[in-house]
């Protein structure tokens, strides 16, 4: 692959500069559209369903927090097992049965008779949450050219955020009758739409080389690509795959420097703020004198809409400006727009120009994050982990992402009411300017690079913000003879 490294557009394997689009990679995008939506929509139908259900099951503030965080804790549970499941009998399988977990407890939460029951249908779920943000961005990822793959890895913060906005339109047209149970049964259209997908969906081609299955793999690789395999290609795709992986092999140095930026980005991403504001926005809202529901639903979905766009405009950007540059302006804006919103806090006044201000502040605050760490961290993490330990390794990630989450959703309510809005806020403020020291100092440029070089690069020694850089090697010796 030495010759093609230096190619701008690249691959994940050499093949054709403008790779073919496929059936199969219409049938890869849907899947991730609808698995992807359905993380963002499961999760942020809560938001406006959480009033209603405790108008019907009188609860308190710590109960309203287990009621949200059970997800996340089944979400934390299906992202570090589903790695292990989706390296022994494929991605493709396990998305299957996310599918289907999806759909099946969506309809048992609509039917919930107790507080207790709509919690333990909401955790079962939370394994179906957790299998689509790991199992996702690692299978789009492998089954696409390098040309358009920071694009279609896009699509699962694009489709999050998108099935977001959805969830509060769906809170926001029932409310007036307040029932919930149809906000939170809504989830069965998108889960059926994701299995149908599946039914015509290919196994990983990378997948199937490493457990040996030479033949499937290349069928599979020219259903995806739409050109046969070449050999070379499929020679520096391997993985080893007559020897069996441990987490000591995820522990080992290479690997490890990389998994502190990929654990560390998935963990300051969900340490921002967003997590509060995303799944308690009506509650933010009301505590800052909004009055009515209809208001405060109404002002969650522009915050909702705030994100998709950015979103969108951050897929379009990605390829072409690079992931540091997204990262950095995003983080720049995020801790400006955090700072103001706590502050606005200081004020006892309630106006309308006070409000205004604050939800100026979370759209600046929302929309960067959508633009930089919102879709970034997913698309580095399918790119930068060797592929012998990438599902582990995305696996550690995805629960360092969930494990925060469930800390930052319990404790939310219960630090405001304890200590102050503006305190709990100005805390998320310093998250993110730390947050953005860490990514200009250890995050890599991997535009355009194929997974392959990135690596190599690893194997080599090379610091992690330099992954993405094109490097020769002397006599194979890993010494860096230029770089650009």
């Amino acid at each position: 692959m030495s010759e093609n490294e230096g190619h701008p557009i690249g691959s994940i394997h050499k093949i054709d500069s403008v790779p073919a689009v496929t059936r199969a990679t219409f049938v890869i995008a849907w899947t991730a559209l609808w698995g992807s939506l359905l993380v963002g929509y499961n999760t942020g139908i809560m938001a406006g369903a959480l009033e209603f259900i405790a108008g019907e099951f009188p609860i308190s503030t710590l109960e309203k927090s287990v009621v949200v965080t059970a997800i996340l804790v089944g979400g934390f549970l299906g992202g570090l097992l589903c790695g292990l499941v989706a390296e022994r009998f494929g991605q493709r399988p396990v998305l299957l049965a996310t599918a289907l977990v999806y759909t099946t407890s969506a309809v048992a939460c609509a039917f919930a008779d107790s507080i207790a029951t709509l919690i333990v249908w909401r955790f079962v779920m939370g394994f179906a949450v957790g299998a689509s943000t790991m199992v996702l961005p690692e299978y789009v990822a492998e089954t696409s050219p390098a040309r358009w793959r920071g694009v279609l890895v896009s699509i699962t913060p694009l489709a999050i955020t998108s099935g977001f906005l959805l969830a509060y339109l769906a809170d926001y047209s029932l409310a007036a009758q307040g029932d919930w149970r149809g906000m939170l049964g809504s989830g069965v259209i998108p889960g059926t739409l994701m299995l149908l997908g599946l039914t015509l969906a290919p196994e990983s081609p990378d997948w199937l080389l490493c457990k040996g299955r030479i033949e499937k793999a290349r069928a599979a690789y020219l259903a995806v690509h739409g050109v046969p395999w070449p050999r070379e290609a499929m020679e520096s795709a391997s993985c080893g795959n007559e020897q069996s992986v441990t987490w000591s092999d995820v522990a080992v140095k290479p690997v490890r420097s990389v998994l502190i930026v990929g654990a560390g980005l998935f963990l300051l991403q969900n340490l921002s703020g967003i997590d509060a504001i995303l799944y308690y926005a009506p509650e933010i809202f009301r505590a800052a004198g909004f009055a009515s529901v209809e208001g405060r639903l109404l002002s969650t979905v522009g915050l909702g809409a705030v994100n998709v766009l950015a979103t969108v405009a951050s897929a379009l950007c990605i390829d072409r400006w690079g992931r540091r540059p997204l990262l950095l302006w995003g983080l720049a804006v995020m801790t400006v727009g955090m700072g103001l919103f706590a502050a606005s806090h200081v004020s006892s006044h309630d106006s309308v120009l006070l409000q205004r201000v604050q939800v100026a502040a979370l759209s600046a605050f929302i929309g960067a994050f959508a633009f930089g760490m919102g879709a970034v961290p997913y698309i580095l993490a399918s790119e930068i982990f060797p592929l012998r330990v990438r599902s582990r390794s995305i696996g550690l990630c995805s629960a360092a992402a969930w494990g925060i989450n469930i800390v930052v959703i319990l404790g939310f309510l219960p630090l405001v009411e304890l200590s102050s809005p503006e305190a709990v806020f100005g805390f998320f403020t310093v998250v993110n300017l730390f947050a953005f020291f860490f990514c200009l100092y250890l995050v890599p440029e991997t535009k355009g690079r194929s997974l392959e070089s990135i690596e190599k690069n690893l194997i080599a020694g090379v610091r992690t913000r330099d992954l993405g850089q094109v490097i020769e090697y002397e006599g194979g010796s890993g010494k860096d003879r230029s770089t650009p």
